[in-house]
C-alpha cells in the first residue's frame, strides 16, 4: 500500500485521505467565491457550496471556518478595503484592476488588517502565489508592489480596526 492511501475495501484501494484543507486551499476556495461575486450578487453560503462542489472538496469544520471568516470579513469591510486599495493602487482605478487580481488584493488586505494570527509575510506570499496560479504572469509583480506598499503602512492602517465595534 502506498503512503497516505487507505486500506482496501471490497478489493479496491481507497483514495488518500484529503479531507484536511490547507490554508492555501481555504484561501483558494474564498478566492473562487470572491471572484464569483465580481459577476453576480448572491448569498455567500450558496456560492461557497457551489465552489466547494466545483473543487470537489471534503473539508473539516476548522478549515471551512477560516474560509467563512475571510468571506464575511471582506464583505463587512468591503468599503474600507476598497478605499485603501484605491489609495495604494497609484495610477489605477479599482475598475481597471482585473477581477481576479482585485479579489486577491481584497483578501490579502483583509488578512493584513483585520485578521490576527497570520504573519504578514505569509499573507503577502500567499497572495503572490495565488496570483501566480490564477492570473497573468505580470500580475504577480503588480500584486506584490501594491501589497508591499501597503505593508510599509500597515501599523497606521491597522488603527482602522479600532474604529470598528468589536471586530
Amino acid at each position: 500500500m502506498s503512503p497516505g492511501t487507505q486500506p482496501e475495501q471490497n478489493g479496491e484501494q481507497q483514495k488518500p485521505n484529503t479531507s484536511r484543507l490547507s490554508r492555501r486551499q481555504a484561501r483558494e476556495l474564498a478566492l473562487k467565491v470572491l471572484f464569483q461575486q465580481e459577476f453576480q450578487a448572491g448569498n455567500i453560503e450558496d456560492m461557497l457550496v457551489f465552489a466547494m462542489d466545483d473543487m470537489d472538496l471534503n473539508i473539516q469544520e476548522s478549515d471551512l471556518q477560516f474560509t467563512n471568516i475571510l468571506l464575511t470579513g471582506i464583505a463587512k469591510h468591503r468599503i474600507e478595503i476598497d478605499e485603501i486599495l484605491q489609495s495604494f493602487a497609484v495610477g489605477w482605478t479599482l475598475a481597471r484592476i482585473g477581477r481576479m487580481e482585485r479579489s486577491i488584493l481584497r483578501m490579502a488586505l483583509y488578512e493584513l488588517i483585520w485578521f490576527e494570527g497570520i504573519p504578514s509575510a505569509a499573507t503577502l506570499d500567499e497572495a503572490v502565489e495565488l496570483c501566480k496560479s490564477w492570473c497573468a504572469v505580470e500580475a504577480s509583480s503588480f500584486i506584490n508592489g501594491i501589497l508591499g506598499n501597503i505593508h510599509q503602512h500597515l501599523e497606521e492602517l491597522r488603527k482602522i480596526r479600532f474604529d470598528d465595534t468589536n471586530e
